[in-house]
């Protein structure tokens, strides 16, 4: 209540770690790429940011990085007399957070979030700061944004990867027919993927951005590898030259992770779409979590873009890390002192009953204004016990 601590599952946190830290550009002091400040300053865009607890993790986690040098600055500043029409950050030594959404209701939950966890006399000490648009996302001009370069789009989905609710994406009191209610959950599977290209493919035409997270909390390939590779392909097949085309890259802050996403010439790659159409090597860029088989976080996909044309190679960035290699060490993490989590809340049972409007778990199946068109009750809780995932903190 105090906003001094945000618990979100441990696979939540994935989204804007991957977005900050994905390129490598600021781990470790060892790092080759760790002085390129100049190349990594830039505003950023939460697509679909309410309730708020990935875009206060995010703001934190930009609250860690070096400030931005004289010399970032001042191309900010020239940057401002070129195109575009000036929705831009007036303080060019702080990196904005554009937090999007176009729900009023949730828009006040964003604010309020915000305000609790980021108080205004202390979000002037920072060099980042976080400011709520009330706005859809999907009309946002992005020539009225040139400065953005770093855009995560975390979208509705069917939350079918929430295990404490494995059954909250069907409405069971719709039918008791289960062909029917499988008819009815595909269809609405197919407008959620619709809905996630469409904004994934507008991502992909700001001009300046250079990264872009997509991720859900989804285990349907439909919303996940489907979209992936029907946005490359649909706007890699319009660019006019390599500067604007994406590609998938394995961010370097989660090479250690071993769960991967499904390719065309995998068993799991070919369940929904007679396979997805994505190279082995593209798959394995993609992040995959299974709350069920093992990984103790609720079930979540995340896709990290790079411009085709940036440094960062697949070749290189598809290898998983050696458990003797250090890895990618973030700047002062974690703070001295910090407790380290043993599993000590790994048997409480969620109660969907007490759930907060500002779950970010909760919400993010239900985060669109359609209600016509995506229907979701709560459904009594299965019989079957299902693993829990471990509380994480951000």
């Amino acid at each position: 209540k105090d906003g001094k601590i945000v618990l979100q599952d441990k696979s939540s946190c994935f989204s804007a770690l991957a977005l900050v830290h994905g390129d490598g550009r600021f781990c470790g002091k060892n790092d080759e790429n760790s002085n390129k400040e100049e190349e990594g300053q830039g505003d950023y865009i939460d697509a679909c940011a309410a309730p708020g607890n990935k875009t206060t993790h995010l703001a934190s986690l930009l609250a860690e990085l070096p400030s931005p040098s004289s010399k970032s600055a001042e191309n900010s500043k020239n940057n401002k007399k070129k195109k575009g029409r000036g929705k831009q950050n007036d303080a060019t030594n702080k990196i904005t957070v554009y937090a999007c959404d176009r729900s009023s209701k949730r828009i006040e939950i964003l604010d309020k979030r915000l305000s609790t966890i980021i108080p205004e006399d202390y979000n002037n000490e920072l060099n980042v700061k976080v400011q709520s648009l009330h706005q859809d996302f999907l009309k946002i001009d992005p020539l009225d944004y040139p400065n953005v370069k770093c855009i995560l789009l975390d979208p509705s989905c069917s939350g079918s990867g929430i295990i404490n609710a494995p059954d909250r994406h069907y409405n069971l009191n719709q039918s008791n027919d289960d062909d029917k209610r499988d008819k009815e959950e595909k269809e609405r599977i197919e407008s959620l993927s619709n809905f996630q290209l469409l904004a994934l493919r507008h991502a992909m035409s700001f001009p300046n951005v250079t990264k872009i997270i997509y991720s859900t909390c989804s285990i349907h390939q439909r919303e996940d590898e489907d979209v992936v590779h029907a946005a490359l392909c649909e706007h890699n097949e319009q660019a006019e030259t390599t500067d604007q085309k994406w590609k998938v890259v394995l961010p370097k802050c989660l090479q250690h992770w071993t769960r991967r996403g499904h390719s065309s010439s995998t068993e799991n790659g070919k369940d929904d779409n007679d396979g997805v159409g994505l190279t082995d090597e593209q798959a394995n860029c993609l992040i995959r979590c299974n709350g069920s088989d093992g990984d103790e976080t609720n079930g979540f996909f995340v896709s990290y873009f790079e411009r085709e044309s940036s440094s960062n190679s697949n070749e290189v960035m598809s290898k998983n890390i050696s458990d003797e290699d250090d890895g990618c060490q973030w700047p002062n993490w974690p703070p001295k002192g910090t407790k380290t989590y043993n599993g000590e809340f790994a048997n409480i049972v969620a109660d969907d009953d007490n759930i907060d409007d500002g779950d970010d778990e909760g919400d993010d199946a239900i985060n669109c204004d359609d209600k016509e068109e995506m229907t979701i009750e709560k459904v009594a809780p299965t019989e079957n016990k299902t693993k829990k995932a471990k509380a994480t903190t951000s």
